[in-house]
């Protein structure tokens, strides 16, 4: 059972709405992804087949989907953690030929998808979108939200400090980003919006 853990909130811009909603219907179509479960902010993703939604009251936090996936996941099930923004083609069925040893998580760099169409990777150690797992997943810290500046290098840290081997095959496992436009460059220097450290970099 492969299934991936995403989010959902009524995006002010129609432009970048829906490039979540094409996300969420590629990831929906996508053959080898069984289930697609969305923590819902405000507003509903339309209701499709295999699609499972639950209401949070808050951005969601690591922890959330945490307490989801733990709740579902057989010690054999792949669980994927991805933005809003990310979605996977076919090629992700061979995270269940080679999905994580135990105690091993895959974090994912993105594969940006240009105006044209065409997929580059985005190869920055301190960049991850989406996070793989087998099995629930136990003792990692998980209490800051997801899609904000530098949750991606706590993430990478806490999961270090929980005894996790973290790997980034993202040559073998593609997960690909959907945001037309330019994006904002984050300063070196941290901000009081950003998740605090501690920071890992993979």
């Amino acid at each position: 059972m492969i299934r991936l853990f995403t989010t959902w909130y009524a995006e002010p811009s129609a432009d970048r709405r829906a490039e979540y909603a094409e996300c969420l219907r590629r990831n929906l179509a996508c053959r080898a992804i069984d289930e697609v479960c969305v923590l819902a902010e405000n507003g509903d993703p339309d209701a499709s087949a295999g699609l499972h939604t639950r209401r949070v009251a808050h951005r969601p936090d690591y922890a959330d989907y945490f307490e989801w996936i733990n709740e579902i996941a057989s010690r054999d099930d792949i669980s994927i953690i991805g933005n809003a923004d990310i979605f996977f083609d076919d090629g992700v069925a061979i995270v269940a030929l080679a999905s994580p040893a135990e105690r091993t998580a895959f974090a994912l760099s993105r594969w940006d998808i240009s105006p044209e169409g065409q997929a580059r990777l985005y190869d920055h150690n301190d960049s991850q979108d989406s996070w793989i797992f087998r099995g629930p997943i136990a003792g990692v810290r998980g209490d800051f939200p997801i899609g904000v500046p530098r949750c991606d290098n706590r993430f990478a840290k806490e999961l270090e400090l929980a005894g996790y081997e973290v790997r980034n095959p993202s040559f073998s496992v593609r997960s690909f980003h959907l945001h037309a436009g330019n994006r904002d460059i984050y300063p070196v220097a941290a901000r009081p919006d950003f998740v605090a450290p501690p920071y890992g970099y993979i």
